[in-house]
């Protein structure tokens, strides 16, 4: 390809020119001073009739043989210097768009490239000036409008490579760029104009710059949105002009766009008839004005009609959107049917499709489907107004059929009969006794007879805008019209909410708290926002939306709630607003333990987790367990897994405290033998009998506490036990975390809770409002409680299926299906999601290969930090993560590294302080742990920043996990004494260069541990695992390594031994590449 020559060649290489005029020359920089090549260039071609351009060590020569060229500059770093101020004043124009996706503004665009702007930045690069006024035409003219080119160009700092796109013909119509999947050196413009796609100018530039126009080129070609353009056809990566709105203080995200579909569920602020012929009468011109630009939807229904709320004070606006299947011609039908263009949609959704659809599969499909599918769309909306949710269940009988039926050979289609019965109530109901009619009967008399008939007699959207024209002008001037709907009967509280049109199946009861109670289903919050899990600001009542319309769904807990109206003076409330309960039930009362069990229930009967109802075999049961009998019949005893009635058992989550004098209770071999028999309940720490009580409240006959049912100061039992701690805590019907306990002793179920503050409000007629102030806070109360600075609760929440948190403040439930608060709140965070997966790790299997290395180094990086009573247990306190992580990534590892594509990724960890890691004492234990995991150090631990899309991977390590080491099966690798510990073994290790001064390589290394960076030069050796050129002029090198020492004392089949010291990034100058020698890194 141009501008590419194999690196041991010594000789020019000539390229045929790529263009008329031009000849490339490529040679080895090598032994050839660069002064001497541009004066021996200028001798014989003149000086304004070359460039050179130097990268990766090769000269790239262009020469202009017969073309008056333009004099370009040869200072890149003069160029970079002229461009530096535009492209600051482009940074400073970008804006952020709704996915928070930065873009350049139309407007700012057009100030930045004013043509006197142009003119002077491109006289900053070009000394020819016939040739700059030439390109700022260019840039500028309509004709060639090159714009966003220049911009694009100028942001990148290849502002100087313009002229030659120009001379090519190349403008903004050629945007946007695109490299072919199978090619790297490659690249590809999107070309209306009939030129060559593959340009080689591009190809002579550097990865990383092809990378920088590919990428930011978007910023550049956002769409605009004007009334003369109806159509626009946009790329996938296409940033939208659409601003976010901001947000309401203490509430967690939302979006400002909803489907009717959803409005249909429950929306009030519409309650008003005026309202609904409002978006009746939109609707419909949206449609006919569709039609009239020669378009036709294809698809309309109600997930496709959105609402957009412009401001608080507004309901909003509806628009149709989803035109994926609608199609635009310039030509009406008559000249599309002359030159035999069918417009074809096959996959409309089938319920609003037309009789003739089936007709019609791969034929024309006319513009009156949509006539159809919005009447359909009509249709539900007025049963919804008049009806409530019933009213849609009613035209949904037979399922989701479509709103005809086939009335067999040779007979027309017709509507269906549960449609025809619903059209016939509601004009009874619409119509009554009277001599007028209402404007809703009107609409649905237009919707029975134009709209919903065969397709020969179906109204155009014109002729249907001029009876809507009527109706709507008429409800405007006449309050009489809209009378029907409002003297429907409406149902009061003791009827049946169903009839009402609001959330589906809310139902207000009075409970035994003498305050209305409202039954709320396990979905609450679905379609409402997802609060954060940083407490919000502490707003009574927010401001957009009616206080009638705070309603709540059904069937699964019985709490005080917000009941549905207050007083008008009171104000609006946030749509998004959850509904929980203003008092929360007495810790260790049967409410609380009631509700514990239903959280439970929901889970595995709704949630569809992995093996939420799997039989567990014996040998997934834990070895020993607690049996706790019942409240009815409470006793204590330890038995076998294996004779456990049940296989349903809950296990503790818990630290001891940092005073050893409060770590009683534990099973020793003294004890063991009389605790199979009985274990007496005063001999337990306080943490211990609250579990105990919960497992009874709950009904699960077993508990599993580690400090009971693994026999302590016993080795091999510890051994035996602490690797099956995968299996005891993913198998637990669900694990109780003792958040709120610092200590052994303190107790996590009886805390006194301090009083919640709310507020009464009491309607007109009697009705009670509770507001209270928030006390949901999972992050402050779970996630930093002094529970989860121990080591082993990382492990024990992510694989857990289930976790009840008992915080000081309320109970929290975990799960893979989100966080739910006593107070009958929900709450999501993605960044804790991870960790709360049921399933652990099935969300991550599906994320790409820089995603699962980032979710391995934070997983990492995280239990680092965490603290182990014996540090030795760090190996071991995360292997159950571990193998999950290998089964679902199809690789192998251990000891905090995995194989393949991870594996010199994982190497690259160093300390997170200054101070250095603490290397553990294994002495005392049988683990063996290699000095290039980091799991031999007490510490935190980060990761060297890289860009692994940039750097190529020496391949000379070998992988620790082969077959050498254990089974071809095998997949994970823990620190015990039944295998040898695995070795890595290095292909290519080198000395550092003698100019390499300890001040230089402390800079650039970060050693282990402290005192090791006072080792001499010359006594250490380097490992190089990657490369990256990190400067594109000088061709310079990064080098990513360990660096390592000799292990004197160590020789293994003649081959010399060495261990870790530290990690970091060299230059190539740094390192002795002249020689290396082979090795094992213990």
């Amino acid at each position: 390809m141009p501008g590419r020559i194999e690196e041991q060649s010594s000789h020019p290489d000539i390229d045929s020119a790529t263009e008329p005029g031009e000849k490339h020359i490529r040679m080895p920089t090598k032994g050839i001073p660069t002064d001497g090549l541009l004066n021996a260039l200028a001798r014989q071609y003149g000086k304004d009739s070359f460039r050179v351009e130097m990268r990766h060590n090769v000269f790239h020569i262009t020469i202009f043989t017969n073309r008056d060229t333009t004099t370009l500059r040869q200072d890149t770093t003069y160029n970079a210097a002229c461009c530096k101020g535009l492209r600051k004043a482009i940074e400073s124009a970008l804006v952020r768009n709704h996915e928070n996706k930065r873009f350049l503004p139309a407007d700012q665009a057009a100030r930045l490239t004013i043509r006197e702007r142009v003119l002077d930045q491109l006289s900053q690069i070009h000394d020819n000036e016939t040739d700059v006024q030439w390109l700022a035409d260019y840039v500028v003219a309509e004709s060639t409008k090159a714009t966003a080119l220049y911009l694009l160009l100028a942001n990148i700092n290849k502002l100087a490579a313009l002229y030659d796109l120009a001379r090519h013909g190349y403008s903004d119509a050629d945007l946007p760029v695109h490299q072919p999947d199978e090619s790297i050196s490659s690249v590809n413009w999107t070309s209306k104009s009939g030129k060559p796609e593959v340009w080689p100018v591009l190809n002579d530039w550097d990865l990383n710059d092809q990378d920088l126009l590919q990428v930011r080129q978007w910023m550049f070609l956002a769409p605009v949105f004007t009334s003369e353009k109806f159509h626009h056809e946009l790329e996938s990566a296409s940033r939208l002009p659409f601003m976010s709105r901001a947000k309401p203080d203490g509430r967690g995200h939302y979006s400002s766009v909803s489907a009717l579909k959803d409005i249909e569920k429950g929306f009030d602020a519409f309650a008003q008839e005026n309202k609904f012929l409002d978006i009746i009468h939109g609707l419909c011109d949206a449609v006919k004005a569709l039609h009239a630009k020669e378009g036709r939807h294809g698809d309309i229904k109600p997930e496709n009609i959105l609402l957009f709320q412009d401001s608080t004070s507004s309901p909003g606006t509806l628009q149709l959107a989803d035109f994926g299947l609608g199609r635009f011609h310039a030509n009406g039908t008559s000249e599309r049917r002359r030159r035999e263009q069918m417009t074809k949609t096959a996959n409309t959704t089938s319920r609003y499709m037309p009789p003739e659809f089936l007709l019609n599969i791969g034929g024309q499909l006319p513009r009156s489907q949509d006539v159809w599918s919005l009447g359909c769309v009509f249709l539900e909306f007025i049963a919804w107004a008049v009806w409530g949710t019933r009213g849609l269940d009613d035209l949904s009988k037979d399922g989701m059929q479509p709103f005809w039926q086939d009335n067999g050979p040779r007979q027309p289609r017709s509507l269906h009969k549960a449609t025809k019965a619903v059209v016939d109530n509601l004009k009874k109901v619409l119509g009554g006794n009277e001599p007028s009619h209402s404007a809703f009967y009107d609409v649905l008399d237009l919707v029975e007879t134009r709209m919903l008939v065969v397709e020969q007699d179906r109204w155009k959207c014109d002729q249907l805008m001029e009876r809507l024209d009527g109706i709507h002008e008429r409800s405007r001037i006449d309050q009489e019209y809209l009378l029907g709907l409002s003297l429907i009967p409406r149902p009061n509280a003791s009827e049946p909410a169903s009839a009402v049109p609001r959330t589906k199946g809310a139902a207000v009861d009075t409970g035994r708290f003498g305050v209305p109670e409202i039954r709320v289903s396990d979905e609450t919050g679905k379609n409402q926002a997802l609060l954060p899990l940083e407490p919000p600001t502490k707003g009574i009542i927010p401001t957009n939306r009616d206080v009638s319309t705070l309603q709540a769904f059904d069937e699964v807990f019985r709490y005080p709630m917000l009941t549905k109206s207050v007083d008008k003076h009171v104000g609006k409330c946030d749509e998004d607003a959850q509904v929980g309960t203003p008092l929360l039930p007495d810790p260790a009362s049967t409410h609380q333990f009631e509700l514990m069990k239903t959280w439970i229930e929901v889970c595995l009967t709704t949630h569809g987790h992995t093996g939420a109802n799997e039989v567990l075999s014996v040998d997934d049961r834990p070895s020993r367990v607690i049996d706790v009998g019942s409240t009815a019949q409470p006793f204590l005893r330890l038995v076998d897994g294996t004779d456990m009635e049940t296989q349903d058992y809950v296990a503790l989550s818990h630290c001891w405290g940092p005073r050893p004098e409060l770590h009683f209770g534990k099973t020793l071999s003294d004890n063991y033998l009389a605790r199979r028999t009985a274990i007496d309940p005063s001999e337990l720490p306080l943490n211990f009998q609250d579990a105990i009580e919960v497992a009874r409240g709950l009904g699960v006959r077993y508990l599993w506490i580690d400090s009971i049912c693994i026999i302590q100061h016993d080795k091999e039992d510890w051994k035996r036990e602490s690797v099956k701690m995968e299996k005891v805590y993913s198998n637990a019907k669900c694990v109780l975390a003792a958040s709120s306990a610092a200590l052994t002793t303190d107790g996590f179920l009886r805390h006194s809770r301090k009083p919640r503050e709310f507020v009464t409000l009491t309607s007109s007629s009697g009705v009670k409002s509770y507001v209270c102030e928030n006390i949901d806070n999972f992050k402050q109360d779970v996630e930093e409680s002094v529970l989860n600075t121990r080591g082993w609760v990382l492990q024990e929440r992510a694989l857990a299926r289930r976790t009840i948190h008992f915080a000081a403040a309320q109970t929290y439930f975990e799960c893979g299906n989100g966080k739910r608060c006593e107070s009958l709140m929900k709450m999501t965070n993605e960044k804790s999601a991870a960790l709360g997966d049921s399933d652990f790790p099935k969300s991550a299997e599906n994320l790409f290969r820089g995603g699962r290395i980032m979710l391995l180094q934070n997983l990492y990086e995280l239990y680092s930090k965490l603290d182990f009573g014996q540090p030795m247990d760090r190996p071991i306190g995360i292997s159950g993560l571990e193998k999950r992580l290998a089964s679902a990534f199809k690789t192998r590892g251990g000891y905090g590294v995995f194989d393949g594509t991870y594996l010199e990724r994982n190497l690259l960890w160093t300390s997170a302080a200054d101070r250095g890691l603490k290397p553990i004492d294994f002495a005392s234990s049988s683990r063996k742990v290699p000095s290039w995991s980091w799991m031999a150090y007490s510490g935190a631990i980060s990761y060297i920043h890289i860009d692994f899309r940039r750097v190529q991977w020496t391949r000379e390590v070998k992988s620790p996990f082969n077959t050498d080491s254990g089974d071809n099966g095998k997949q994970h690798w823990e620190a015990n004494d039944s295998q040898a510990m695995p070795v890595l073994k290095l292909s290519k290790v080198r000395k550092l260069a003698s100019t390499l001064q300890p001040v230089d390589l402390s800079r650039k290394i970060a050693f282990d541990c402290q005192g090791t960076d006072k080792i001499k030069t010359s006594d250490l050796r380097c490992v190089v695992l990657g490369k990256q050129q990190t400067d594109i002029e000088s061709g310079s090198t990064c080098c990513y390594v360990l660096v390592i020492r000799e292990t004197t004392n160590l020789k293994i089949g003649g081959k010399n031994v060495y261990e870790r010291l530290g990690a970091g990034e060299l230059g190539e100058d740094q390192i002795d590449f002249t020689s290396y020698e082979s090795g094992e890194l213990h």
